[in-house]
């Protein structure tokens, strides 16, 4: 059995025939080379030619750009924290900050009292607690001296904050008045 590269070897080096046998054994002797190569090398997979795109002009680059700092800008904005409810308590108190009536919890800091929000008739203050705590208290129709007040841990508030129902007219007859307030941002007062 004859081996094949040794007679691809004679054909391209020894004396030819024709230079155009001895050329055409020379260029197959330099493919077999190049394939054996690749082999040793690893199994090469043939990429396919990406197609060619033209040149972005400068006033497409400058719109990208833009439209890339917009884009940031936006993300950036929407991730910033509403303001925080426990803010209102780093400014000093003011009269308005004072309850028009007596909500009869003793362990509230009365100097922590802090006006939040009103609707007419009704208003709403915050204030905290000698403990670890927080209170909402809402007052509806002043004169008449009706109130509300809820408490809770400072870390419960800052879960899922605190809530005041009351009702105008007789108990359970009236329409009801409810206060929201949560960690960041103001009370929602929703009444009829």
């Amino acid at each position: 059995m004859s081996d094949p590269l040794a007679e691809l070897k004679r054909r391209a080096y020894a004396r030819p025939d024709d230079d155009a046998s001895a050329a055409a054994a020379q260029a197959e002797l330099a493919q077999f080379a190049e394939e054996r190569r690749r082999a040793e090398r690893g199994v090469e997979i043939d990429q396919p030619e990406l197609p060619e795109f033209g040149v972005v002009g400068v006033r497409s680059q400058a719109l990208l750009g833009v439209a890339a700092v917009v884009v940031t800008i936006a993300a950036i904005a929407s991730f910033q924290p509403r303001a925080e409810s426990l803010d209102v308590f780093d400014r000093a108190q003011t009269a308005d900050d004072l309850l028009s009536v007596s909500i009869g919890l003793d362990d509230i800091d009365p100097t922590s009292i802090r006006h939040l929000a009103s609707q007419p008739d009704i208003d709403v203050f915050g204030s905290l607690t000698t403990g670890e705590g927080i209170c909402l208290t809402a007052e509806y129709d002043p004169d008449e001296g009706s109130s509300g007040t809820s408490c809770t841990s400072l870390a419960d508030f800052r879960r899922t904050g605190l809530e005041v129902q009351l009702f105008r007219g007789a108990y359970l007859e009236g329409v009801l008045i409810s206060v929201h307030w949560g960690p960041n941002g103001e009370p929602e007062i929703t009444a009829p």
